[in-house]
């Protein structure tokens, strides 16, 4: 237990001759960020000993975890010390300005890099493998999932805690894992999984289901489940709740979910064939609408009641989805950014949903490729002011700059045939961690558009895993980075199921906090 603990006294006196009341100090300190906490510190002995509260460094820390959407119980704050506390809440600084000290394009050097031997079940040391991962932001829960079983891992909310090799829990037999959400009060964890099923061949059905049966054995219909957890509940029979579960009609394509899914604390957005399917899961409503015109691959994002879509022709819409009236009639309105001339295709990184309640506004990256090069143009998400239709978008793409030199000038992976997970806010500047053309992972910095504007913006390149470190052939699921806790975990370049590596580029806490005299 530290030492410094709520304050007592009813006032703090300065060298002048104000005094100030302890609850008054505090409450402004509730106005500043971490850094700005930190500054305050050092003006003079008042502040230093205000600051060293630890009920200011509880509250730091949950408004940085709102403003970056990182998952609350990432950090266990009864067992966390003040300096812990302090820690946690400038991680996002932190990382940024021990990544600033290198010169652009050369190669971040992590503090520990660790190869956790991962097992499915607790008594066996037979049973590795997994596809696919997902971490949650904040970097100390990790799931992983193979062949139908979905395992939640707790690498440690820094490198100082030990990564625990058996799951916390396992799920099996619900198919593969497509998406991690929070839930509501933020403080459990939510799961999709779509899983193919097999009708009987004695089984009756009718002309319509007989029209669409697919080849015996082959999946007939698909089923996506929803599961919530409480990693942070402490019990040897740790299980995955289900919460909903919703089965699409038979068919010979029902069963194909084309994208990914969008998996809020209420509802799914997902694209099946040639439909938007929105589902309240929570309440078991929804709606549908078609989707003529989109590639099987279509990429979208969902910004409240707006989801942006990338089209065929490389141009993305701004399509209204009907989440205010589910059920409704199938009316939307859409609008399309242009494209650069020649453009060939477009990839869309954006923020995740662990953002959405975020105060700030979320942004958009879009990369067009060419024959020759690749354009990065970038939007500030922006809510239009009114009610408004229901069916009309919500949310207005602002330019904010754009830049055809996405790695710098000679950088050897300015050709973009690279994979972007999600774009990133810490502080003023946005982030983004792509792979490279030589299996590295790439992290770059644009700044954050403070109005609207068509200039050319610059972003900084630095290599965070060396070239020649990842799997060949790595997929968008197969690598995860975190820069609130400065983490990065990646299948290695052996190719083997149990290579997964952990990256801490941040030292934890080593000295003891000195209380004031």
């Amino acid at each position: 237990m530290d030492s410094a603990q709520d304050p007592t006294p009813s006032a703090v006196t300065g060298n002048g001759s104000f005094r100030f009341s302890s609850e008054i100090i505090m409450h402004i300190l509730r106005f500043l960020g971490p850094t700005d906490i930190l500054s305050m510190r050092k003006t003079c002995r008042m502040m230093h000993r205000v600051t060293k509260y630890r009920v200011v460094w509880l509250e730091a820390l949950e408004r940085v975890c709102e403003k970056y959407g990182i998952f609350k119980p990432t950090f266990p704050t009864e067992k966390m010390s003040i300096l812990e506390l302090e820690h946690a809440s400038t991680g996002p600084t932190r990382f940024l300005a021990g990544v600033k000290m290198y010169e652009p394009d050369e190669c971040v050097r992590p503090y520990i890099t660790r190869t956790p031997q991962f097992r499915w079940e607790r008594r066996s040391y037979d049973f590795y493998g997994y596809d696919t991962f997902h971490l949650v932001p904040g970097g100390r829960f990790l799931f992983t999932c193979n062949s139908h079983v979905v395992c939640l891992f707790d690498l440690g909310y820094s490198m100082n805690v030990h990564v625990k090799s058996t799951p916390l829990a396992i799920l099996k037999g619900f198919g593969e894992l497509k998406a991690v959400a929070p839930t509501t009060n933020g403080k459990e964890l939510l799961i999709a999984t779509t899983k193919g099923r097999v009708r009987s061949s004695t089984a009756q059905v009718n002309s319509a289901e007989l029209a669409g049966r697919t080849a015996a054995g082959a999946p007939s219909s698909k089923i996506l489940y929803i599961h919530q957890i409480d990693p942070n509940h402490r019990s040897e029979d740790l299980k995955f709740c289900c919460k909903g579960k919703m089965e699409l009609h038979y068919g010979p394509e029902a069963y194909t979910f084309t994208g990914n899914i969008h998996l809020t604390s209420t509802f799914a957005f997902f694209k099946r064939n040639e439909e938007f399917v929105y589902w309240n899961w929570e309440g078991n409503t929804g709606c549908r609408w078609p989707a003529s015109g989109m590639l099987h691959s279509t990429q979208f994002h969902a910004f409240q009641d707006t989801a942006m879509l990338c089209r065929t022709n490389g141009q993305l819409p701004r399509a209204a989805g009907p989440t205010t009236r589910p059920g409704g009639p199938n009316e939307r309105a859409e609008g399309t950014l242009p494209t650069p001339d020649g453009g060939d295709g477009v990839d869309m990184c954006a923020p995740s949903v662990w953002c959405e309640n975020s105060t700030l506004d979320p942004h958009l990256c879009l990369i067009y490729l060419t024959r020759d090069t690749s354009y990065l143009h970038l939007y500030s998400i922006k809510p239009l002011p009114g009610p408004g239709s229901p069916f009309l978008p919500r949310s207005l793409p602002v330019p904010g700059g754009h830049t055809t030199k996405f790695y710098g000038d000679n950088h050897p992976s300015s050709s973009f045939y690279q994979l972007l997970p999600y774009l990133f806010r810490c502080d003023d500047e946005l982030v983004i961690c792509t792979t490279s053309n030589e299996r590295g992972l790439l992290m770059s910095i644009l700044p954050v558009p403070s109005k609207a504007t068509q200039e050319e913006i610059t972003p900084t390149t630095f290599a965070l895993v060396p070239a020649g470190s990842l799997m060949e052939d790595i997929e968008r699921n197969q690598f995860a980075f975190c820069p609130m806790s400065g983490r990065v975990v990646y299948f290695g370049s052996s190719g083997e199921s149990d290579d997964v590596r952990v990256a801490d580029y941040l030292l934890p806490p080593e000295e003891p906090l000195q209380e004031p005299s």
